[in-house]
């Protein structure tokens, strides 16, 4: 007999904030029950995406940060990549 151990959050929401900046992003992820953590990670969309498929697979991901000064490339990535996203132009 096989035991399947795969991790799976399908059909689960997993919720992305992110305080951008040029050298790093500080991100806190939200579950419906939990927070889950908050770490910091070189700004690059790839690494986050692979963090969330790694811990969270099969979820469905929606991020929000304040676009700024860094504009809307983060959410296109994170959009190209599977992420819902939510971005708000600072004023």
């Amino acid at each position: 007999m096989v035991k399947d151990n795969k991790l799976s959050f399908q059909g689960q929401h997993i919720y992305v904030g992110i305080d951008t900046g040029k050298k790093s992003w500080t991100v806190t992820i939200l579950t419906d029950q939990i927070e889950h953590k908050t770490f910091n990670q070189p700004p690059v969309p790839e690494t986050l995406v692979g963090y969330l498929h790694k811990n969270f697979p099969e979820a469905h991901y929606t991020c929000a940060y304040e676009a700024g000064f860094f504009g809307f490339w983060i959410y296109e990535a994170l959009e190209k990549l599977g992420v819902d996203c939510i971005s708000r132009s600072a004023e």
